[in-house]
């Protein structure tokens, strides 16, 4: 799996964004248990030299949504922005005591690319959909995984942000 916010192979090892070291705490362990993301994002700023921007390119969070959550005004509740944040960040999911569903659907896993692929290119929200003569809140209700995207913009996503079909 590719680091949304380095680029590296975060299989490899290769990434060292969130250090192996940090999910070995005591206190991310139990976060990671009750996929308490807000703790972990504190946590995440604590310990280790993250950025709120850089947590946000890995959890596909906003620096704003990032920012709030460290500061304690706001939390993650929604399952889904969870999973997606806990993957992105690449919690060990032999942590986690919540049971995932068998599978991820398309949606989700489509807004998980669809973020990855637009922040690869450094391309905005707003950018991506005016080359794509799409309007911006669907791309932003696509990458939340509130909508599905219409075969006719998958297309053209495609052609944008090249990814071979």
């Amino acid at each position: 799996m590719t680091c949304a916010n380095c680029g590296r192979d975060r299989d490899t090892r290769s990434c060292g964004c969130v250090p192996t070291v940090f999910w070995q705490r005591d206190d991310v362990r139990e976060a990671v248990a009750r996929s308490d993301v807000t703790r972990i994002v504190r946590l995440l700023r604590v310990h280790t030299d993250l950025t709120q921007e850089a947590i946000a390119n890995l959890t596909g969070l906003s620096q704003g949504m990032v920012s709030q959550m460290e500061s304690g005004k706001r939390s993650l509740r929604d399952t889904a922005k969870k999973r997606r944040a806990m993957e992105g960040l690449g919690a060990p999911s032999h942590l986690s005591l919540q049971r995932e569903p068998p599978e991820r659907s398309l949606t989700d896993w489509l807004a998980t690319k669809l973020r990855y692929r637009r922040k690869f290119r450094g391309l905005s929200q707003h950018e991506l959909a005016t080359r794509t003569d799409a309007d911006v809140s669907v791309i932003n209700q696509i990458e939340a995984a509130a909508r599905h995207c219409p075969t006719d913009l998958a297309w053209r996503l495609d052609e944008v942000l090249d990814t071979g079909g």
